[in-house]
């Protein structure tokens, strides 16, 4: 039987993305994180982000440079987190 363990988002900064999405969800960092591999638990998946050398951020809705995924977040409050409202995060 196969379980899910990581959800593994490629980036040019992992913790700066780390921080972004620890923000918002209220989740720590993991212990250990580096500029090349972070991440942030939740329960049994750990959401990760790897450095990768010349990324390239996929453009939407580009057909070229498609979005590779997306990830749907649960909003149980109405008052967005400061790093929610500084970028292009949306309800």
């Amino acid at each position: 039987m196969l379980r899910l363990t990581d959800f593994i988002i490629d980036c040019p900064d992992t913790m700066k993305l780390a921080a972004f999405y620890s923000e918002v969800t209220g989740r720590p960092i993991k212990k250990g994180s580096s500029a090349e591999w972070a991440g942030i638990r939740f329960g049994e998946i750990e959401l990760a982000f790897i450095q990768v050398d010349d990324y390239r951020a996929p453009q939407w809705p580009d057909t070229e440079h498609p979005k590779q995924f997306h990830l749907d977040f649960e909003v149980t409050t109405s008052r967005p987190s400061s790093a929610a409202s500084s970028t292009s995060a949306r309800r």
